[in-house]
């Protein structure tokens, strides 16, 4: 039996996964999913609570695009 999860969770979540790849491969951009907030952002002395700081270590984003470099 398999138990791994899906990453992309609903038809919606994989329709906007297939519209970005298809726009951004013409951009020299790169589409990730499922990207910890914490490994997006650099929360070290930004100024956030320390309540908004625990959820951006809990937090991801559904979709990040980033330049390949």
């Amino acid at each position: 039996m398999d138990r791994r999860r899906k990453i992309l969770a609903n038809e919606y979540e994989v329709l906007t996964d297939k519209t970005l790849r298809e726009t951004t491969s013409r951009c020299g951009v790169q589409v990730f999913t499922k990207v910890r907030m914490a490994d997006s952002l650099d929360l070290a002395s930004s100024g956030v609570s320390n309540k908004e700081y625990s959820y951006a270590l809990r937090a991801h984003f559904d979709f990040v695009v980033a330049r390949k470099d």
